[in-house]
């Protein structure tokens, strides 16, 4: 018959995390008599004080399978121990001690099995117990070289109006798969959709200059979202009818339109000074 005892800490402070065992004793006769200790357990804490945190992937692109690919992950301080995580289990993938308050988590030549999403976390080397929070997750997608690319179409096919409705097609090789609408070869999907037959439909309303462009679609693998088809061939969605003022009000666009307000404001005081010396020499 087993006996078990509960060990209740109250309002956890960052003072309690550490090593802890346990033992049992009892009494033989009159001798008492106490087990060996217990396997180690720890007790990790996140205190929120300390900074949380940024993690990116690099390069920042659809990757290929046996590419290499790093995980960048970012603080303040010194003297810290990052750990790379799969967001999802908590397992430990990685552990780096840089020099400085960045560690860059290299896969080289990665494997499907290496995508997934992914946290990191650190802690103080004189407080290895006392961890900062986790990063927010981050991504990694692969293309999977065995998935056939998509076709994409585009109708009406433009140029497009401000304010139209645009239809942007993507077909797969099969039904239900799960389809993302890209700008730019940017790693963040605009939309995301799961037809139920091989065909996603995402709709665009051209509404201003800015959502002119190159769009592509991908589709994902049926078993594991973080593996990729290869974009589709880009769709380009040509705006017009914007206003000047609209096209115009960049920072860059706004300092070319002051430099030329002062070149002009120049030609014509020099143009003034001319007519009135001009004028004083007919007197």
């Amino acid at each position: 018959m087993g006996y078990e005892a509960e060990f209740i800490i109250s309002s956890v402070k960052t003072s309690d995390a550490g090593i802890y065992q346990c033992l049992y004793c009892f009494r033989a006769g009159s001798e008492p008599m106490c087990s060996d200790k217990s396997d180690e357990a720890y007790i990790n804490i996140t205190d929120p004080r300390i900074l949380k945190p940024s993690i990116k992937v690099k390069p920042r692109h659809l990757n290929a399978v046996h590419s290499n690919v790093t995980l960048e992950c970012q603080s303040r301080g010194d003297d810290l121990n990052f750990f790379l995580r799969k967001a999802k289990t908590g397992e430990v993938a990685q552990v780096i001690a840089p020099a400085a308050a960045k560690a860059n988590f290299r896969f080289l030549q990665v494997r499907m099995e290496d995508a997934g999403s992914y946290i990191c976390q650190y802690h103080h080397k004189g407080t290895p117990f006392v961890w900062s929070e986790p990063s927010d997750p981050v991504e990694l997608i692969l293309k999977d070289p065995s998935l056939v690319q998509p076709s994409i179409t585009m109708r009406p096919k433009g140029p497009h109006n401000v304010g139209m409705n645009v239809t942007i097609e993507c077909k797969g090789p099969e039904i239900g798969l799960t389809f993302s609408l890209h700008r730019s070869q940017n790693l963040e999907a605009l939309q995301v959709m799961k037809p139920e037959g091989d065909t996603a439909a995402f709709s665009l309303n051209a509404e201003k200059l800015k959502d002119a462009g190159y769009y592509t679609c991908q589709y994902y693998h049926r078993g594991n979202r973080f593996l990729s088809s290869e974009p589709s061939d880009p769709v380009q969605v040509i705006v017009s009818g914007t206003s000047l003022l609209e096209g115009q009000t960049s920072p860059e666009n706004i300092a070319r339109l002051a430099v030329a307000g002062f070149v002009l404001l120049a030609l014509g005081l020099i143009v003034a000074e001319a007519v009135c010396s001009w004028r004083r020499g007919q007197l």
